[in-house]
């Protein structure tokens, strides 16, 4: 009986030691699976943080490509306008030489369009690193502010003596000798066209070389930016 029992024990013994091994491997396999799980679940974030890390670079780059270009045609617009101004008063002066509401306006608008090609102009720096864009920007820059300059000059003189005549015209309401106001009237008269001649001149000498430097950008930028231009 004795023998039976030890037999028994030796059994249950070894059942139990199978048991344990079983489900020790059971569950250590499980373990495994799931640390697998939490494993792909990481690189599964860690690569979409990295498409959207992408996705936002990309974006950037494209805005930062966008501006890029916009910076170029916003000062090729700015300076084409800042020219249109610069010639401008010519269309107007003829049948304004006193007229102080107008050419004091053209002196605002001049200066206006002056601060935003000047603006445009520097916003263009921070865009471009490369040397052609900056020495082709400065070229055509700098050729704006000195037909600028005789334009500006020549509009505030003829503002100037404007007003003078615009003042003897109003004494000679007033008074009863005319004469002399007449004639430092005509004075006035002569050296305002004296100014528009020399201003004609100097226009002439710096207006095509704008015109040319503006050209000059235009089909430099066109080939930094790989913008095809029309053909004829």
């Amino acid at each position: 009986m004795t023998d039976i029992i030890h037999i028994v024990l030796e059994i249950i013994g070894v059942l139990f030691l199978c048991y344990v091994a079983f489900f020790k491997s059971y569950f250590s396999e499980k373990g495994k699976n799931v640390a697998t799980k939490e494993d792909i679940e990481e690189i599964t974030m860690k690569v979409e943080a990295i498409k959207n890390e992408f996705s936002l670079f990309s974006q950037s780059k494209a805005d930062y490509l966008k501006d890029r270009k916009e910076s170029a045609l916003d000062f090729l617009e700015s300076i084409s306008i800042w020219i249109d101004y610069s010639m401008k008063p010519m269309d107007l002066i003829f049948n304004n030489l006193t007229n102080i509401v107008v050419l004091s306006n053209l002196i605002s608008d001049l200066r206006v369009q002056a601060s935003k090609a000047t603006t445009n102009y520097w916003k263009l720096y921070t865009y471009f690193e490369e040397d052609i864009v900056h020495d082709s920007s400065a070229n055509v820059y700098n050729k704006c502010i000195e037909l600028n300059n005789i334009t500006l000059r020549f509009l505030v003189v003829l503002e100037k003596h404007a007003k003078m005549i615009k003042h003897y015209e109003d004494i000679l309401t007033k008074v009863k000798d005319r004469d002399e106001i007449i004639k430092k009237r005509e004075t006035l008269i002569k050296v305002i066209n004296a100014i528009q001649d020399e201003y004609y001149q100097e226009k002439e000498q710096i207006e095509n070389d704008v015109i040319l430097c503006r050209l000059d950008f235009t089909i430099m930028l066109s080939q930094v930016l790989k913008i095809k231009t029309p053909t004829n």
